[in-house]
């Protein structure tokens, strides 16, 4: 049969309390100036959760900020020569 969120959601286990990310660093109403001092600054980014990790998908979405530039250059680098 086909595929569908549910499998996804199964997969990677049930969600618990929901979050939002740097909400420890920068509390549950941040100023535009303290969520720019955490992620531009500090250049901190959201933590992928270990579990999430087993499912295809989430792993290339995980991998792409990560390996996205040295892609982008290599197609560039073939582009001009």
């Amino acid at each position: 049969m086909g595929h569908s969120v549910a499998d996804d959601v199964c997969m990677l286990g049930l969600p618990g309390d929901y979050h939002m990310p740097f909400e420890d660093e920068v509390g549950l109403h941040p100023t535009l100036e303290e969520m720019q001092d955490v992620v531009v600054s500090s250049r901190k980014r959201p933590q992928f959760k270990p579990h999430w990790l087993k499912n295809e998908v989430a792993v290339l979405l995980y991998m792409l900020p990560h390996f996205g530039y040295y892609v982008f250059k290599m197609l560039t680098v073939v582009v001009w020569y």
